[in-house]
């Protein structure tokens, strides 16, 4: 426990020699002063007494406020130094006072330090910083007071990407962690939560902290609470090759967050640039659609849809089969299965696409005519839809929906039957709490059309896939 050693004067009124509290309200010389002659010792007594009792109190609450002793050794700058503690300690487990931060290149490293208030001022024994952290224990919910009262940076070594692409805005969050008690600097191109305890790797100096999920200190820390006090957005020609000041630097908390953005992709495949500044992306996305069956006799099967992947093997979509094609008489196309699906680490909901429905046979009457099977509909809808003409082609699935293409039709002649229809896309919808810079993608094909057989019409082609990334800011 702290020392105080500001003691209040005559603390009880048992056996001292005080005016009393009335007495001393109505006394001339309280309010005129002692004048020349005997003054009264109750008088001064009480007068002592009353400021050393304000003196003591005070001293009792810096000495409790801060833990850092209240000492009367006449050294007034230790009394000067408890008292700004106790003035600037964190009063909420959520405050940070008197911090900022400023971040600079050279040699092709970045240095990221922490300022007082004046913005270009090392922290000191008297112009320090404070922040409030959760405890170490995580079945605790007490909080800890820590002060910086000394220089405090961080170097990203040249060579070290932090996860970035070149040439692309990129954020790193800046953190303050908490290494029993004293105060370290942390950085990550992820957002975490100040609600764990994280483990933190050693930047190592040596150009490979290239990860973008990892958070990096100086030296390695197992188990540490973390306070997320800014983030820097910065774009580098090179990754790792630190030659530009950041562009941006922004103090926690971000209020007013951005409204959520969003970016589609139809076709093709490429690669997706996550934006600075992003805290977690939704990925919706759907698999090629099945292509339908050709109707008549020899109809040829639907294509199959393409797969539709984001990032590589982390998000997959496989396309729906095709349809499979009419062979004469009771020999009616099946529709074929949906396209499966895979999340990989990320949290969400994948769904298998929907079967394609079966041709029919149109029996043995010349003048009839069939419809083929409607293709699977996939989570946006649009399947190929029957056809009322019969023999006319089936119809194609809404492009960018996934759904299967319809079966083709037959033509009015006896024992000829229909061809089936297409498979749907595989559907995925998943959050990906910490996205890396950038991740390749594909949108898969429409799945082709059945060539008709003899007395028969081409299936419709299937709907090509999707992807849809929202993306949400801190």
């Amino acid at each position: 426990m702290a020392t105080n050693n500001f003691l209040p004067f005559a603390p009880t009124d048992t056996g001292t020699n005080l005016l009393t509290q009335g007495e001393y309200a109505i006394a001339t010389d309280r309010t005129n002063g002692n004048q020349p002659g005997t003054a009264s010792s109750k008088l001064v007594n009480k007068a002592i007494r009353q400021s050393s009792m304000v003196t003591s109190q005070i001293a009792q609450y810096l000495t409790d406020r801060t833990g850092l002793n209240a000492i009367d050794d006449a050294t007034a700058a230790a009394n000067l130094l408890t008292l700004m503690n106790a003035g600037f300690a964190a009063n909420q487990s959520f405050d940070i006072t008197n911090l900022s931060l400023a971040a600079s290149v050279g040699s092709n490293a970045l240095t990221i330090a922490v300022k007082t208030k004046a913005a270009s001022a090392d922290p000191s024994a008297t112009d320090f910083i404070t922040a409030g952290f959760r405890s170490a224990t995580i079945g605790s919910g007490a909080y800890l007071s820590r002060t910086i009262t000394a220089a405090l940076s961080m170097v990203i070594s040249s060579g070290s990407t932090l996860g970035q692409t070149s040439g692309q805005p990129s954020s790193i969050f800046v953190y303050l962690i908490d290494n029993a008690g004293s105060l370290e600097l942390a950085v990550s191109h992820s957002y975490y939560p100040e609600d764990a305890l994280v483990t933190t790797t050693a930047e190592g100096g040596a150009g490979a902290a290239d990860s973008a999920t990892a958070i990096y200190s100086t030296t390695a820390r197992s188990n540490v609470a973390i306070r997320l006090v800014g983030v820097l957005t910065n774009t580098q020609a090179t990754a790792g090759t630190w030659a530009t000041n950041p562009s941006q630097i922004q103090l926690a908390p971000f209020y007013g967050a951005k409204v959520p953005t969003i970016q589609k992709f139809t076709s093709g495949s490429g690669t997706y640039n996550t934006p600075a500044g992003v805290s977690f992306i939704k990925v919706t996305m759907v698999g090629g659609g099945g292509g339908g069956g050709g109707g008549g006799t020899a109809g040829s099967n639907g294509g199959v849809g393409g797969n539709t992947t984001f990032g590589s093997a982390l998000l997959v979509a496989n396309g729906g089969n095709g349809g499979f094609g009419a062979n004469g008489a009771s020999n009616a196309g099946n529709g074929n299965s949906g396209g499966t699906t895979s999340l990989g680490s990320a949290v969400g909901t994948g769904i298998t696409g929907a079967t394609g429905f079966g041709g029919a046979y149109n029996g043995s009457s010349s003048s009839s005519i069939g419809i083929g099977g409607p293709g699977g509909n996939s989570f946006f809808g649009g399947a190929g839809a029957a056809s009322p003409g019969g023999q006319n082609a089936g119809g194609s699935a809404t492009a960018n929906t996934g759904s299967g293409g319809q079966g083709g039709g037959s033509n009015p002649s006896s024992g000829v039957s229909t061809g089936g229809g297409g498979g749907s896309g595989g559907f995925v919808e998943a959050i990906i709490t910490t996205p890396l810079s950038s991740y390749a993608y594909a949108v898969g094909a429409a799945g082709s059309t059945g060539a008709a057989g003899t007395n028969g019409a081409a299936g419709g082609s299937g709907g090509s896939g999707y992807i849809e990334v929202t993306e949400y800011y801190y």
